[in-house]
């Protein structure tokens, strides 16, 4: 599948669908969803509801994807979980009492600096929020706004630099197909002994590398093992989108098939496209800017790396089909660069 030219310029504000999405949803129509305007005008909100910020409310991380001015993405982990003590709570995400807007803080490390000079080029950003416990996900897509610290700000954020507010321009829950459920480790009654002895934890000096342009024998197992990741893309007008790419089995075998197949000596890495709810924000985006940021967060053995590069969406053939029986087609990932993580930054869960 060849990358689209466009003949007009997209509308930054319209739920119905860019050129790219368009053509993905001619292009691989789906039998259950056949969206018009009336019925995603219903699905795809300006603003947060009460449901919507509470769900938002109840998690400590989230996902952000942003886009510098030449449509390269970024797919960022964005918890507080380090920046609180034992006796305080606080919010990841805030929404405002408008609705409208939502705000989140940033710290004095190196976990948002990629996102701040992106934010400073293209304003657009794309947020995806997962709750694995309670299994759902809420998508939000807006224009980022870097602001200096107030006194509210501080009193919520007791050690944060700065915070990000985001205006409001799409609000959608999504199909909660492929998520798996974790619990925090906290609210486990096994022994931490025997939890580490099931799930051993990562080597935390293999995400401590520097930057390259393959993946290593050792980052392959980790991404290869993986349940899910975060995928960040931007159309060619910079509004960006974040998503989700899971999978948990093959419906027929109830094997575990993996998420993602590296190749090439680490040089290149493929995953599958499931139906879903054809929207085609992500493969939509990626017909117009084939710019892709990736980021595989493992909450269980504590591990995070990020891949960025170009991305191709595939025709299936016998050998995809033989990896992962139900993808409509596949993503080819021609790998630029690999960069790890702190991973102090993420709260350990477990599935039971």
């Amino acid at each position: 599948m060849n990358k689209i030219t466009v003949d007009k310029p997209i509308i930054p504000d319209n739920r119905f669908g860019h050129d790219g999405e368009l053509e993905m949803r001619r292009r691989l129509p789906s039998p259950i969803y056949q969206w018009d305007k009336f019925t995603l005008n219903n699905m795809i909100q300006r603003e947060v509801g009460l449901g919507m910020s509470r769900f938002i409310g109840a998690q400590n991380f989230f996902f952000v994807a942003t886009s510098d001015k030449n449509g390269n993405c970024d797919a960022s982990f964005i918890s507080t979980f380090t920046h609180q003590k034992i006796d305080e709570i606080f919010p990841t995400c805030l929404i405002l009492d408008n609705r409208k807007e939502l705000i989140f803080p940033y710290f004095d490390d190196d976990t948002f600096v990629k996102n701040i000079k992106n934010i400073k080029e293209n304003p657009h950003v794309g947020l995806i929020f997962i709750d694995f416990i309670r299994i759902g996900r809420i998508r939000i897509n807006g224009k980022a706004f870097l602001e200096e610290l107030t006194d509210e700000v501080k009193a919520i954020w007791p050690r944060c630099v700065g915070y990000v507010r985001v205006l409001i321009e799409h609000a959608y829950g999504n199909c909660p197909a492929r998520i798996p459920k974790l619990y925090p480790i906290e609210l486990i009654e096994n022994d931490l002994n025997e939890v580490n002895q099931l799930y051993p934890l990562w080597e935390h000096s293999i995400f401590q590398l520097r930057k390259s342009n393959k993946i290593e024998l050792e980052l392959v197992e980790f991404i290869e093992s993986q349940s899910f990741f975060f995928i960040a893309t931007a159309n060619n007008d910079g509004h960006c989108d974040a998503s989700f790419r899971g999978t948990q089995g093959d419906h027929g075998s109830g094997k575990k098939l993996p998420v993602a197949k590296v190749f090439n000596d680490g040089k290149t890495l493929i995953f599958p496209d499931y139906s879903g709810n054809a929207l085609y924000n992500s493969l939509g985006n990626i017909l117009l800017n084939p710019k892709i940021s990736m980021v595989f967060v493992d909450f269980t053995r504590i591990g995070i790396l990020k891949v960025t590069g170009q991305v191709f969406i595939e025709e299936v053939n016998t050998d995809v089909k033989n990896i992962w029986p139900e993808a409509q087609a596949f993503l080819r990932v021609e790998i630029e660069e690999i960069d790890g993580n702190c991973t102090e930054i993420i709260p350990r869960m477990i599935p039971l």
